[in-house]
């Protein structure tokens, strides 16, 4: 799932299955082995739900990922790029378009180019989520300082 994760990023998960969305980072069992995809797609059968999912850089969608697959849903990633709370309503919306994106890559001639441009845009928001982070915590400590003087 680089660039959003990266190797070493500590996950918050939510177990059981709940509400899934598309756009929601899922953790799930295939084939002895527990994957973190995006899910880019849900379509009802007869025998229940089934969710399509992708990795961000991968051109191929995994194998249709029955409920009873799904281990549970990431709420938050903390690594070296800060905290990411997956469940806050701008990253809703950004997860949705970057399923949207990762599904059109899947299903175009153009893939290189769409996907190239979804990890431009999951660079941006995570520095810009750093920057953030980092400006309230150089504002935290400043009024720490300010008052310090004051006394």
């Amino acid at each position: 799932m680089a660039p959003l994760l990266k190797p070493g990023d500590s996950l918050l998960i939510q177990h059981g299955v709940g509400k899934i969305r598309i756009g929601d980072v899922i953790v799930f069992k295939a084939s002895e082995k527990l994957l973190v995809h995006r899910v880019v797609s849900r379509r009802k059968t007869g025998e229940g739900e089934i969710l399509l999912a992708k990795g961000d850089r991968s051109r191929v969608f995994d194998e249709p990922i029955v409920m009873g697959q799904v281990i549970g849903k990431v709420l938050e990633a903390l690594g070296s790029s800060g905290r990411l709370r997956l469940t806050s309503r701008s990253w809703r919306l950004t997860n949705y378009c970057l399923a949207t994106l990762s599904r059109l890559a899947a299903n175009s001639d153009r893939a290189g180019r769409t996907l190239s441009i979804m990890v431009r845009l999951i660079q941006l928001v995570r520095s810009r989520q750093l920057a953030r982070a980092i400006g309230h915590r150089f504002r935290t400590n400043a009024s720490r300082d300010t008052r310090s003087h004051r006394a």
